[in-house]
């Protein structure tokens, strides 16, 4: 889904069944972030975000496999890739004469 301009009101699934309505004047893009987590899976991984906004999974696996595999396997700390969805509303132009 990389990019879509809304024209028109849509309806966005957000998880089964759930979903919103969008007014068209929104753009709705998938980018791609890398997650910093517990290597281990603790119940409180205090995750946090240490890269975003790649164009592909593929761009974001790159970066986080190299700090993985630089950090070691038995690294406390673990980067995992998660896709993003970014709801933005696009400010329309004014009347040109």
């Amino acid at each position: 889904m990389k990019e879509r301009k809304i024209a028109e009101d849509t309806r966005v699934v957000v998880s089964r069944g759930e979903f919103v309505m969008l007014p068209r004047g929104y753009t709705v893009s998938e980018t791609w972030n890398v997650v910093d987590t517990d290597n281990f899976g603790g119940d409180y991984p205090n995750e946090r975000f240490v890269a975003w906004r790649f164009a592909s999974e593929q761009e974001a696996s790159v970066y986080a496999d190299t700090v993985n595999k630089r950090a070691g396997e038995h690294s406390l700390r673990f980067l995992k890739v998660v896709k993003h969805i970014e709801i933005a509303y696009v400010l329309q132009p004014g009347f040109e004469s």
